[in-house]
């Protein structure tokens, strides 16, 4: 190979990898404040079908996780002493919520 066509394969290389990260992190992987916000916004409106999108596809699937998650949402909303809207951030920062 000659030295242009090397090079030219580095650059897409490195163009392909870079691209590659971008998608996945924009569209693939649900940054923590994204997360927050979706558990926020979940209890606000006691939508246990959002809380529930927030797991993996195994775990939505598991028998009866739809209830759970409905029941999850109730309690946190009609119970916590925190103001909702910060529910989300106290989970993903892995702080206790009252």
């Amino acid at each position: 190979m000659k030295k242009k066509d090397i090079v030219a394969l580095v650059i897409a290389v490195v163009v392909v990898l870079i691209g590659g990260g971008l998608f996945i992190k924009t569209r693939v992987a649900v940054s923590e404040n994204r997360l927050a916000s979706n558990i926020t916004k979940a209890v606000q409106n006691k939508d246990g079908a959002l809380f529930l999108k927030q797991f993996s596809k195994d775990n939505q699937d598991i028998k009866f996780s739809d209830i759970g998650a409905q029941s999850v949402v109730k309690d946190m909303h009609d119970n916590a002493t925190d103001p909702t809207s910060e529910i989300g951030k106290i989970i993903t920062d892995g702080r206790c919520w009252n």
